[in-house]
């Protein structure tokens, strides 16, 4: 399965100016929803953001990028969809050990964040 073919972000619907702002838009809003005084309406949107984010990652075949959307996604408390589940772990194993060393350390501590007491 090379790509995903996800409804959650339409990318063919949008010109290139668009997509950029639409992608902008998405980071203010991860990175609004990741600061202590957030609101509950804007940890929803960062939540909404991260897991648009990795969708649009991995729509576009960026196997890097979609393991650190993942990351934003998991840190976020996104239940992430079976099918970026599984296109997430095929783009880990086509990822040399150095790069997978590089990226696990925050996977995994992106992972057990909502198993800490």
């Amino acid at each position: 399965m090379d790509r995903v073919e996800l409804d959650l972000l339409n990318l063919r619907a949008h010109r290139p100016a668009t997509r950029r702002r639409s992608v902008r838009s998405a980071k203010a809003a991860l990175r609004q929803g990741n600061t202590a005084q957030a609101t509950v309406q804007q940890r929803d949107q960062a939540r909404n953001a991260a897991l648009e984010l990795l969708a649009r990652s991995v729509r576009m075949g960026h196997r890097r990028l979609a393991l650190i959307r993942l990351t934003d996604a998991l840190r976020h408390g996104v239940t992430i969809p079976a099918p970026l589940w599984q296109w997430c772990e095929q783009a880990a194993a086509t990822l040399s050990p150095q790069d997978l060393d590089r990226l696990m350390p925050p996977l995994h501590e992106a992972a057990c964040a909502g198993y800490r007491t």
